[in-house]
């Protein structure tokens, strides 16, 4: 998948949440209120909390419990960005089914495991017509 550069924006809305799979109820209920500001249809909006989920899971295995994701959305004229990202920590890369979960649900994907907070982040275009 392509590179999805940050938007040279400011988030639209930011969430930080604990790192426990007991919390990505919040992570995906966000993304959908989010996705619904733009237009995105009841399928696209799916599509973005399945990868919500996906960068998560990813990002919050191997953290301690206290740890915290941090989910910015940056909503375009068309597209939503979202990056998730997680302390410092151990490196994670995502196997095959994150990839072709990641490459089914949204229009481009990265993992930057070399920074400081390792992040996933990802692009939603909105489908016309």
């Amino acid at each position: 998948m392509s590179a999805v550069p940050r938007p040279p924006s400011p988030p639209d809305v930011i969430l930080e949440v604990p790192v426990g799979l007991e919390f990505l109820v919040v992570s995906r209920l966000v993304a959908s209120g989010v996705g619904s500001v733009p237009g995105f249809t009841l399928e696209e909006i799916d599509e973005i909390k399945t990868a919500v989920d996906e960068g998560c899971a990813l990002l919050g295995s191997e953290r301690a419990p206290d740890d915290h994701l941090v989910l910015a959305f940056y909503l375009l004229d068309d597209e939503m960005v979202v990056e998730i990202s997680a302390p410092e920590g151990p490196s994670v890369m995502p196997d095959e089914l994150v990839v072709s979960i990641l490459e089914a649900m949204v229009d481009d994907h990265e993992v930057d495991v070399n920074s400081d907070r390792p992040a996933l982040r990802f692009r939603k275009r909105r489908r016309s017509g």
